[in-house]
């Protein structure tokens, strides 16, 4: 045992004398990493069907090219990536028209470093570029797309399915989610005043019909207005119910967004909604039909009219008028005009503090200048500027509030029925939809609806129109 510890002693001698000797002098020399030109979080466009080429210029530190590239392409669709080999990315590409995230790594056979770059890809098909026409006739509904190049292709949901859609067309839903796929758009719905259908964002083709889109398909279907969350579910009024898609499920799953049931309660709202669903608070405020009165949704639950009223200049809890129309330009700024018994437009004025309170403000009661111009056909859009756009036998025209100004835009529509107005591009551009016809005019600053170019072709009337740029 003596021996062993003398042993033991005599290594642990040696090894501190090896380790004094070892003067930590080491000739270190910082490898830079390789410039990568061409690549680096760009985003490439790439068509459906076509050549995809991705060939990055890549300078090595030390001059040479002895490298290798692995490509990954992440299709969230599928749960998976692509792989590919190369120092270029060469496919057909065949995804479809969304975003993909790429990753390309690059190995310095020289010293077998590795590198990561992320990169993305923007799918686009014919389709991916244009103005989409929901228009409508007398007993029936149009689809059509035009092209970047301006030619129509009309009434094209007929000619592709062999079916018309039905009458009473309403809107264009866009679909995308803020929180995947980069924001891409998944896919669109047109509504009707009794249905819907579903088209493929590539193709166009129909997916399903509205009917198809709930858990359990209500006995008829009565349309009003539709919006599309930030989630890419839908909320609705569906006969004068307020339905909300399903969120639970991942957004790849097949009944995604499927209807269940409408927001309980004892409630007949009107097709239209006034909401607020980007604070935490979010709230949604209907008019009740029956009751003649505004009733408040807080999230996905009905709360009837359970709100505060300050200041007593009207009761929106027993209205005892119809509802004509009302926008929202802020919590503190909203607007509805409702009609006394077929006599006089009112004009509302009132305020909202349902984020972190109840309160409703009943600020002004009038009669609305617009008495004279409201007709059972005039077509509503919010501007920019706490103003309206309306229409009025065959012209549009601005109104502020603030002012009492009414205002007929310059171009003349030549009497015309005017169906569609849509206000865009921060309020510089408006669309205006008569028969046959989509007119873009200029309504920024000073132009007062300046003609700048029209879409003609289009069968029936625009009701609703979507620019895809």
């Amino acid at each position: 045992m003596k021996n062993l510890f003398v042993y033991i002693a005599a290594g642990v001698a040696l090894f501190l004398t090896s380790c004094s000797r070892d003067l930590g002098d080491y000739d270190y020399k910082d490898v830079p990493d390789p410039i990568v030109e061409q690549l680096t979080d760009s985003t490439f466009q790439a068509l459906v069907g076509d050549s995809l080429i991705i060939t990055p210029v890549v300078k090595l530190a030390s001059g040479k090219t002895n490298y290798s590239i692995l490509w990954k392409v992440l299709v969230g669709d599928e749960m998976r990536s692509y792989e590919y080999e190369g120092k270029s990315l060469r496919t057909v590409f065949g995804f479809g028209s969304k975003y993909y995230p790429g990753l390309m790594i690059l190995t310095d056979s020289s010293t077998g470093m590795k590198y990561f770059y992320k990169f993305g890809i923007q799918g686009n098909t014919e389709f991916t570029k244009g103005v989409l026409v929901l228009s409508e006739s007398a007993d029936k509904s149009h689809f059509s797309f035009v092209k970047t190049d301006g030619s129509v292709q009309a009434d094209l949901y007929k000619a592709m399915h062999g079916e018309d859609l039905p009458a009473g067309a309403q809107q264009i839903l866009v679909m995308r989610s803020l929180y995947n796929n980069n924001g891409s758009v998944s896919n669109y719905w047109l509504t009707t005043k009794n249905g819907g259908v579903q088209l493929n964002v590539n193709t166009l083709a129909r997916v399903r019909y509205l009917s198809q889109f709930f858990f359990t398909t209500p006995t008829s279907i009565s349309n009003g207005k539709y919006k599309v969350l930030n989630d890419g579910t839908l909320m609705a009024v569906i006969n004068n119910l307020v339905w909300f898609g399903a969120f639970e499920t991942a957004p790849t799953a097949s009944t995604f967004g499927f209807f269940g049931a409408p927001v309980n309660g004892r409630y007949n709202v009107g097709p239209q909604l006034i909401e607020n669903m980007t604070e935490a608070q979010s709230y949604i405020l209907g008019f009740d039909n029956t009751r003649r009165a505004f009733v408040r949704f807080a999230g996905r639950s009905y709360v009837d009219t359970t709100y505060t009223v300050r200041d007593s200049l009207f009761n929106p809890k027993d209205l005892k008028m119809s509802m004509i129309h009302m926008e929202r330009f802020s919590d503190e700024d909203l607007y509805a005009f409702v009609d006394s018994a077929g006599q006089k437009v009112k004009e509302l004025y009132f305020s909202l503090n349902f984020t972190n309170s109840d309160q409703f403000r009943a600020r002004k009661i009038r009669t609305s200048p617009l008495n004279g111009y409201i007709k059972p056909n005039t077509v509503w859009s919010k501007g920019i500027e706490k103003d309206f756009y309306f229409s009025s036998e065959g012209k549009v025209y601005r109104y502020n509030p603030l002012n009492d100004e009414i205002r007929a835009l310059n171009y003349d529509f030549g009497g015309k029925e005017i169906t569609m107005i849509k206000v865009q591009n921060n309020g510089d551009l408006m669309l205006v939809g008569v028969q046959g016809e989509v007119v873009y005019l200029d309504v920024s600053t000073g132009r007062n609806g300046a003609f700048i170019k029209k879409i003609e072709g289009i069968p029936g009337s625009p009701r609703d129109v979507v620019i895809r740029e």
